[in-house]
C-alpha cells in the first residue's frame, strides 16, 4: 500500500534531513515474524511485538477499520525517521523498521529533530494522548517501566521537553496520558525534573507554567535556585506583576535587593514596601506571608519594613499590612533600631515608634485635630495588638518615652478640652499597657 502525504509542503517549515527522492514516508512495515523460542530472549521478542503492533496498525488504515485514534497515530508514526523505503509484497512501501523495542520508539518519537515537523504536519494536540494509549494497549511500554537511567517515560518526556521543547498543548496531553495510565513521579524526582527544566535556556514560565503547576503538585521544591531568582528580579524591574506571585512560589528568593531610580540598591521588600498600587501592596502581602522572607531586613535608615510603615503612617489612615506584619511570629517589635539618619526616630525600636505614634500632640484646626486624635486611638489599637505577640517585650527606655510623652501633652492645656483630655487618656492607657508587660531589664 502506497502511503503518501496530503499536505501542503510549502507550509511545512524546512528540517535539518538531507532532501531525498523519495516518497513521503508511510508506517514501517516488515514481515511477521513469529516470537522466538527462548523465553530469556526479550530483545527478539520485542522487535516482534513492535513489529507486529505497526503491521496490524497499516492493516487497519489499509482496510478503513482504524479508529479516529489510531488514524492520530499513523499520522504522526509515518513522519518519524529514517526516510527510507523497503518494497512490501503488495507492492507498497513503508519505512524500514529500525526500533528495537517499545522504549526505542517511544525516544525517537519525543527526541527526534523532525518530532516539531512532524506534529507541523499532524496539527492535532490530542495525538501525543492517543500514542500513549496505543503503546500501552499494545504492551509496548509500560507506565512506570525504567530506562537505563532510571527515568520513566513520564520523567522521560519532560526531560526531552526541557532540553527541545514541543507544543505545550501537546505535552500536556502526553502528561496527562501517562498519568492516566498509573505513572508515578517521586517528589525527589519532580524536583529534579523541575530544576532541569528551570535551568534549560528556553525556560518561560508564562509558556511552561502548566508543566510546572504539574511537577509542584507532585511536590517538587527548588532550594536556592538562582536561576529562579534571577527571573524574579528581571519580572520586578520589568513590572511583569503576572510572575510575581508563580516565580515566589517556585522558588525565588523574596530577600533580593533591587535597584531604584534614585540609584540605591534597596531590599526589595522596601521597595514594594513604597508602592502606592494595588498590584504593589499586593505582592507585598506575598512577600510578608512567604515564610522565607525576612521580614526583619533593614534599609539605609535602619528601618525594618513593620518600622517604615509606622513612621510613613504616623499620620493618616493605618495600612491593611500592619494585620499581616502582627501575625509573623519572628517580627522584631523591640530590639532593631533606627539609625542615625532616621529622623525623628533615632535610635527608635517599632515598639517606641508605636508609643510615639498614639500619644502624638494634636495640633491646627479643631477638624484636623479630631482626626489626629482618632489616629491616635487606632495606634493604641495597634499597640494592644503587638502586647501580644511573643517577642514583645518593655523596657525601660519605652516606658521612659511613654512618661515624656504624657508630660508634653500636659503642658498644651490650651487645647480644647475634650481633645486635651482624650488624648493625655490614650497616652495614658498605652503607659498602663507598658507597665504591664513583660519586662526585659537593660
Amino acid at each position: 500500500m502506497a502511503h503518501a502525504c496530503s499536505c501542503d509542503n510549502s507550509k511545512v517549515p524546512p528540517t535539518n534531513s538531507k532532501p531525498t527522492n523519495e516518497k513521503p514516508q508511510g508506517i514501517k512495515s516488515q514481515p511477521r515474524t513469529q516470537p522466538a523460542d527462548s523465553p530469556n530472549d526479550n530483545s527478539n521478542k520485542s522487535i516482534s511485538s513492535v513489529q507486529e503492533a505497526i503491521v496490524e496498525l497499516e492493516e487497519a488504515i489499509k482496510n478503513n477499520t482504524a479508529s479516529p485514534q489510531l488514524k492520530n497515530v499513523y499520522g504522526l508514526l509515518k513522519y518519524l525517521p529514517p526516510q527510507r523505503f523497503k518494497q512490501n509484497a503488495d507492492g507498497s512501501e513503508s519505512r524500514i523498521n529500525e526500533e528495537k523495542n517499545g522504549r526505542e520508539l517511544y525516544t525517537k518519537l519525543i527526541d527526534s529533530a523532525s518530532f516539531a515537523d512532524a506534529m507541523y504536519k499532524v496539527n492535532a494536540p490530542e495525538i501525543l494522548g492517543n500514542v500513549v494509549d496505543w503503546l500501552i494497549d499494545k504492551k509496548l511500554l509500560g507506565a512506570n517501566e525504567i530506562d537505563e537511567k532510571g527515568n520513566n517515560p513520564l520523567e522521560q518526556l519532560i526531560l526531552a521537553f526541557s532540553n527541545k521543547p514541543f507544543s505545550v498543548t501537546s505535552l500536556k496531553h502526553m502528561i496527562d496520558a501517562w498519568m492516566n495510565k498509573g505513572a508515578q513521579i517521586t517528589s525527589d524526582k519532580a524536583s529534579k525534573l523541575l530544576e532541569a527544566l528551570v535551568e534549560s535556556s528556553n525556560f518561560d514560565l508564562k509558556i511552561y507554567s502548566n508543566v510546572v503547576d504539574f511537577l509542584t503538585k507532585q511536590g517538587a521544591i527548588l532550594e536556592n535556585n538562582t536561576k529562579v531568582s534571577a527571573l524574579f528580579q528581571e519580572a520586578i524591574e520589568r513590572k511583569d506583576k503576572e510572575l510575581y506571585k508563580p516565580l515566589l512560589e517556585l522558588g525565588a528568593d523574596p530577600n533580593i535587593e533591587v535597584p531604584t531610580r534614585y540609584g540605591e540598591v534597596v531590599p526589595l521588600l522596601h521597595v514594594i514596601g513604597r508602592a502606592s498600587s494595588k498590584e504593589g501592596r499586593e505582592l507585598l502581602q506575598l512577600l510578608i506571608k512567604n515564610p522565607k522572607t525576612n521580614i526583619n531586613i533593614t534599609n539605609q535608615k535602619g528601618l525594618t519594613v513593620a518600622m517604615e510603615e509606622s513612621y510613613e503612617h504616623k499620620y493618616g489612615s493605618l495600612p491593611m499590612l500592619i494585620d499581616d506584619l502582627w501575625q509573623r511570629d519572628d517580627l522584631d517589635i523591640n530590639e532593631i533600631k533606627a539609625s542615625d539618619n532616621a529622623i525623628g526616630v533615632k535610635g527608635f525600636t517599632l515598639l517606641n515608634m508605636v508609643i510615639d505614634n498614639c500619644s502624638m500632640i494634636p495640633h491646627g484646626h479643631e477638624w484636623q485635630m479630631k482626626e489626629q486624635l482618632n489616629n491616635n486611638k487606632r495606634w493604641l489599637e495597634v499597640l494592644k495588638k503587638i502586647s501580644k505577640h511573643k517577642n514583645y517585650f518593655v523596657n525601660d527606655e519605652n516606658i521612659n518615652l511613654a512618661t515624656k510623652k504624657i508630660e508634653k501633652l500636659k503642658e498644651f492645656y490650651y487645647l480644647p478640652d475634650k481633645i486635651y483630655t482624650d488624648a493625655i487618656a490614650i497616652a495614658e492607657e498605652a503607659f498602663n499597657i507598658l507597665q504591664n508587660g513583660p519586662r526585659k531589664f537593660q
